[in-house]
């Protein structure tokens, strides 16, 4: 049972892969067109991303805030999905393995 779980887990990690992926990259092509620059510390902190980017690129700003919402949200589910994934073998591996 808990191989399914496991394996259902990995394959919503590989959905989340292609749907983020797709979602990012709109608005990736978008910044890159405007060569909209910032660094991964922007994408972090948002009081950074105020302050250093977006007074910079006004036209852009929805596209900027999307971006870097849906590449944290994505990190952040893709963190929880792996710590699932890992808890789960763990557990199979001590289940079997007494």
């Amino acid at each position: 049972m808990l191989v399914y779980i496991v394996v259902a887990l990995f394959l919503a990690l590989l959905f989340l892969n292609f749907y983020f992926k797709r979602e990012i990259l709109r608005h990736y092509k978008v910044l890159v067109k405007n060569r909209v620059e910032f660094g991964v510390s922007h994408i972090f902190s948002p009081k950074k991303m105020e302050e250093e980017v977006l007074g910079k690129y006004p036209a852009c700003r929805e596209d900027i805030l999307a971006f870097s919402a849906k590449i944290r949200k994505s990190l952040l589910m893709a963190v929880g999905l792996i710590l699932a994934i890992a808890l789960l073998s763990f557990i199979i591996v001590k289940l079997k393995n007494p």
